[in-house]
């Protein structure tokens, strides 16, 4: 099952990257607005799905929101924490959103796909979390493959700026392609 809600994760992250250029061609709005919006439409949407279930099965409902007790959270111990926390993950979606209305879907994709290992890799300097030899082949596997993706698409982008430089001063040269 883990599995499934992996890639349920990936196709959703993925899906919303395609969505939100398709936004921003066809309305005129920045960045800031269209997260914002968006974020509500989702804090919507879940406190709708919450409310329902809890109608409908009163039983599970709680099992959608966690097994965390709230009121434990609110500790003025905790408190700060917890805002943080939240202050932190909204600024991380609020500058990912920017960052994809700026460059492709599929480098922004890629780019992201380097928070993985670096959470591993955090944890495991911070807090000494052990990391297995399998952990470490995946870590590595996925930095190389964003490594050779960046090299790969910067030489292309050179490739094609070079392209583009002879056209424009020899255009009758390059008729033909």
């Amino acid at each position: 099952i883990g599995l499934a809600v992996v890639v349920v994760c990936n196709v959703c992250f993925a899906l919303r990257g395609i969505v939100t250029k398709r936004i921003k061609r066809a309305y005129p709005v920045d960045e800031f607005n269209l997260f914002l919006q968006i974020s509500a439409i989702g804090a919507a949407a879940y406190g709708l799905v919450l409310f329902s279930a809890n109608i409908m099965c009163p039983t599970f409902a709680p099992h959608l929101v966690g097994l965390v007790d709230v009121s434990q959270l609110l500790h003025a111990s905790r408190a700060g924490a917890v805002m943080l926390n939240g202050v932190t993950f909204y600024a991380y979606l609020q500058l990912s959103w920017v960052v994809l209305a700026r460059i492709p879907a599929v480098t922004h994709s890629v780019c992201n796909s380097m928070r993985r290992p670096v959470m591993c890799v955090a944890g495991w300097a911070q807090f000494g979390n052990a990391i297995s030899p399998l952990n470490w082949l995946g870590i590595a596997t996925a930095s190389l493959g964003t490594l050779l993706y960046s090299t790969v698409a910067d030489t292309e982008a050179k490739r094609l700026k070079a392209l583009a430089a002879k056209v424009s001063k020899d255009p009758k040269t390059f008729s033909n392609i």
